[in-house]
């Protein structure tokens, strides 16, 4: 199966869960911060500074702020900005998920035959993740409400049901 469809399987899986806890972590405010540190193209010490300020002001805590923290160190080793931000952010979150979801599935019968077939796929998703979020277009974090709408967009795109 081509890596473009098991993403979208797996965003569609990630995105379906009844309490749409991942859905509710991506928007939630300390994110969208995130993104706007990542638009100012600080250094990675500054940017991680800054973050850490508002995490005091926005309290947050757990694998939300943990990928978020890693988008945005990502964003401001390349000297990217708010869509290098949102690139890392999903690509981080694609990661995690299959890292999670696929151990369970290298050296079965017509699975994936090994721990490096395995970490190559990862990459793959991650990569076909980022191409999805680019589509996707800037991030607008002006406001929460874009923000959410954003990242609700960029989820249907994730899904394969994007326009």
């Amino acid at each position: 199966m081509a890596p473009e469809l098991q993403a979208t399987f797996l965003w569609r899986a990630a995105l379906a869960d009844q309490e749409g806890s991942l859905a509710r972590g991506l928007t939630h405010p300390i994110v969208a911060t995130a993104c706007r540190i990542a638009d100012q193209t600080l250094p990675v010490a500054e940017s991680l500074r800054r973050f850490e300020s508002q995490l005091r002001e926005i309290p947050a805590a757990g694998l939300f702020v943990d990928v978020s923290r890693r988008a945005l160190a990502r964003a401001s080793v390349s000297e990217g900005n708010a869509q290098t931000f949102a690139r890392e952010l999903f690509a981080g979150f694609a990661a995690y998920l299959t890292a999670r979801d696929l151990p369970s599935y290298v050296g079965k019968e017509n699975r994936i035959a090994t721990v490096r077939s395995s970490m190559e796929l990862k990459n793959q998703i991650a990569e076909v993740t980022r191409a999805r979020v680019t589509e996707s277009g800037a991030p607008d974090y002006s406001n929460q409400q874009s923000w959410s709408s954003y990242v609700a967009d960029v989820s249907e795109s994730l899904r394969g049901t994007g326009t």
